[in-house]
């Protein structure tokens, strides 16, 4: 299973960061990651199930079925909440797990265990 791990939260994004912030949503089921020219992206899933439950923890709109618009804000990710809710993020990872083990953040150890 591929998992998008987002990090490095905060809840304005002017905020001067001193460190990491809070973790972020991992979306599990992706299939890709489309991006065009650093402005656009897009996040397919493995169904249409694993892209409902990533649209509801992120208010990303539907670009397909299984497909989700990522929204960005300068160099963040964002998120809304349910609630309307707005989380920046400054890092993400997509982990690529052959064996359906939920790695999270990529580290030497487990990168070298995939």
């Amino acid at each position: 299973m591929n998992t998008l791990h987002l990090y490095h939260g905060r809840f304005d994004p002017r905020q001067t960061m001193d460190d990491w912030g809070f973790e972020g949503p991992l979306l599990h089921g992706v299939k890709s990651i489309a991006v065009t020219y650093l402005n656009s992206l897009s996040v397919w899933f493995t169904s249409e199930a694993e892209a409902a439950a990533a649209k509801k923890i992120t208010g990303w709109e539907s670009c397909d079925v299984d497909g989700l618009w990522v929204e960005t804000h300068e160099d963040m990710v964002v998120t809304t909440d349910p609630d309307g809710t707005k989380k920046y993020y400054g890092d993400w990872s997509l982990t690529v797990d052959k064996e359906g083990n939920v790695w999270g953040t990529p580290t030497a150890l487990n990168w070298a265990a995939i």
